[in-house]
């Protein structure tokens, strides 16, 4: 009888110590292989950027790897996955899943093929990404509207219009994709158009074609023409004038009287 209860307690002890024994066998056996597997910590990223495009690289690394790139910011965290270690972010940029001008950490990490186990993400690199405007295409002058027209640019609030007088550029604005030359100066001038947007971190565009051409336009009609107490002929026009010419209609005469003689009134 105290045989059989000492050998009950020695069974007892047995199964209580085998019991916890299998189960740390049991998590080795599953974990070992998880361990083995699971990707190594990944390698520092850069920051690749030109003016239209940014991508975000890390170093190649053994086969049947896919990645995740993290971006982390002051408005939270972002995880993508990308199957190669060159991932492109400006499409995120354009689409406001990522955003322009904010500062943000990314980092990568390794995931095994079946995209379950992932390794240690590597070090962050820290960067402001910053884009810069497409270039404005075909510039074209339009006769019969007497402007120029151009593709519109995406992202651009608007377009700069530059164009020669004299020895200075001058530059005028337009929020269309055309621009009337009615306002330009006449005479030979060489145009080109770039685009803007009025985010700081999306920069003016290189210019577009240069147009050349002659640009001619009627002047407005005079509104009057008077002489003067001391004998000036003064003339009120709503545009500046380099010179007038007068018809003499007893004679059949025509004088050309350049600015110098001619006090202008002018409204523009």
């Amino acid at each position: 009888m105290v045989y059989n209860n000492i050998v009950s307690k020695k069974n007892k002890i047995i199964i209580s110590v085998c019991v916890p024994l299998a189960v740390v066998i049991i998590l080795i056996t599953i974990l070992l292989p998880i361990l083995l597997l699971k990707p190594t910590k990944a390698k520092n990223v850069e920051v690749v950027a030109n003016a239209n495009q940014i991508v975000v690289k890390t170093s190649v690394v053994e086969k049947e790897r896919t990645y995740k790139f993290k971006f982390v910011s002051v408005d939270g965290e972002k995880v993508f996955d990308s199957q190669s270690h060159v991932f492109d972010i400006t499409e995120l940029l354009w689409t406001n899943e990522l955003k322009l001008g904010t500062e943000y950490e990314v980092s990568v990490c390794l995931v095994d093929k079946s995209g379950i186990l992932a390794g240690d993400f590597g070090e962050a690199f820290r960067f402001v990404p910053e884009l810069t405007l497409d270039q404005v295409q075909n510039v074209t002058y339009n006769e019969q509207t007497n402007s120029l027209e151009w593709q519109s640019v995406r992202g651009a609030d608007g377009y700069n219009i530059y164009y020669n007088l004299e020895d200075k550029l001058v530059k005028a604005v337009s929020e269309q994709t055309n621009f009337s030359l009615a306002d330009v100066v006449g005479g030979e001038r060489n145009i080109f158009v770039t685009a803007y947007s009025n985010n700081e971190f999306l920069h003016e565009s290189d210019k577009s074609n240069t147009v050349s051409l002659v640009v001619e336009h009627q002047i407005a009609e005079i509104s009057s023409a008077r002489i003067d107490l001391e004998n000036n002929l003064v003339i009120e026009c709503s545009e500046k004038l380099c010179g007038i010419e007068l018809f003499d209609e007893i004679s059949q005469t025509t004088y050309s009287i350049s600015i110098g003689s001619v006090t202008a009134l002018s409204n523009g």
